[in-house]
């Protein structure tokens, strides 16, 4: 199995006006990334139109059965997937944390709910971050940090940041914070009070991080409002592409 690259983006309400779309698609071929996954993705027009374009590309691709204007998940890869389900059953709604297999490796897509609502669905994220079985990469929209470095000063404090304190130590690393341990980098900003905050994340485990050569923000995406988000990549070694997800 050979993945350069995987880029997370969310895409802002499935993708919005024709404009923005065709923006959209522009970007996504521009990633030339082999792992997508995307949040906010709804299953309506614009996602139709997103899937038919990264199956074009050659991409497959996932996501849960949800309505079409529910928010959720699509992961999309170059190499085949082998299974997609969802990373908790127990859970209310199955569109928040979806996992995928690409050969050895297990990719779960994040998008968690907001305020309290997330609650739950960071119990089963804490849950897996102990699973040896678990995924070995969890990546998308947490809509959560860390409440002394990942908002601007002044900013509304996370909701239930301990989870995403505590979900970065033992077998998980943030990849980011890991190369940027005091760094200030914001993934999206309040409409009203332009407050930024670093909602998009990428936790690895220990061998698959070590593998990593660089992690970085895109914020092209927000500043041409392609959408509201920046997008975030991770890119490995050339010479560790084949190790990564194999235990």
């Amino acid at each position: 199995m050979a993945i350069r690259s995987i880029v997370t983006w969310n895409i802002q309400h499935g993708g919005g006006s024709n404009a923005r779309l065709a923006g959209i698609i522009a970007q996504l071929r521009s990633f030339d990334a082999d792992v997508l996954v995307l949040t906010e993705f709804r299953n309506g027009r614009a996602g139709r139109a997103i899937k038919a374009a990264l199956t074009e590309l050659g991409f497959k691709v996932s996501h849960p059965l949800v309505p079409e204007r529910s928010n959720s998940v699509l992961i999309a890869s170059r190499e085949p997937l082998q299974k997609s389900y969802p990373l908790d059953e127990s859970l209310p709604d199955q569109r928040h944390l979806w996992v995928v297999e690409i050969g050895r490796f297990k990719l779960c897509g994040v998008y968690m709910p907001l305020g309290a609502a997330k609650a739950p669905y960071w119990l089963s994220l804490r849950r897996a971050a102990t699973d040896q079985n678990g995924p070995d990469l969890f990546i998308g929209d947490f809509n959560t940090g860390n409440n002394e470095l990942d908002l601007t000063d002044g900013a509304t404090p996370f909701i239930v940041s301990h989870h995403f304190d505590q979900f970065g130590r033992g077998r998980l690393q943030d990849i980011w914070r890991g190369r940027n341990p005091s760094g200030r980098e914001y993934s999206w900003y309040s409409t009203q009070a332009k407050n930024g905050f670093r909602l998009d994340h990428v936790f690895a485990t220990e061998k698959m991080n070590a593998t990593v050569a660089f992690c970085e923000y895109i914020h092209d995406t927000r500043i041409r409002r392609h959408s509201d988000h920046s997008a975030l990549r991770i890119v490995f070694s050339q010479h560790e592409i084949r190790s990564v997800g194999q235990t």
